[in-house]
């Protein structure tokens, strides 16, 4: 074996035990009133290490001394965290907070890319996917809505 197969395996066991986890924590997850929510555990979680993930970019943008990335990327951190916590915590907050997260995960790179007058960095169709993940998230909170508990904002 070479080193690159054996660095591909150790990452692909360590990707599969977090993702395993994951699901884990989500199929324990308590119920919601009389509904499930195990979808929103493993969309609380999956948000949260995008959340993780995009704070490298967020200090890439200041190292390139990129204010539009920057301002970007923090928009997307702050609204990343706060869907985490929120959805954690059963707040409707956590709910708004997904939906403005995965709309920048959608609008930003085209926006990115026009601003800095470059190429699409993303194949076309790309978002597909995180815009059907979206819809089909809004609609599971959708159903589970009255059961959140109420924002710091309207007690």
């Amino acid at each position: 074996m070479t080193f690159d197969v054996t660095l591909t395996l150790i990452i692909m066991v360590v990707v599969l035990a977090i993702w395993g986890g994951t699901i884990w924590f989500s199929i324990n997850a308590k119920p919601l009133g009389n509904k499930p929510y195990r979808w929103a555990t493993y969309i609380g979680i999956t948000t949260g290490m995008v959340a993780v993930s995009f704070c490298l970019t967020t200090a890439q943008t200041i190292v390139q001394r990129s204010v539009v990335g920057f301002v970007f990327s923090a928009v997307f951190v702050a609204s990343a965290v706060a869907a985490t916590v929120g959805i954690f915590r059963r707040r409707k907050y956590g709910v708004i907070g997904f939906i403005i997260t995965y709309s920048l995960v959608i609008l930003g790179p085209p926006f990115l890319d026009t601003y800095y007058n470059r190429p699409s960095s993303v194949p076309p169709g790309s978002s597909f996917l995180v815009l059907v993940v979206l819809i089909i998230t809004i609609i599971y909170f959708k159903r589970r809505w009255k059961f959140l508990g109420p924002s710091a904002l309207t007690k």
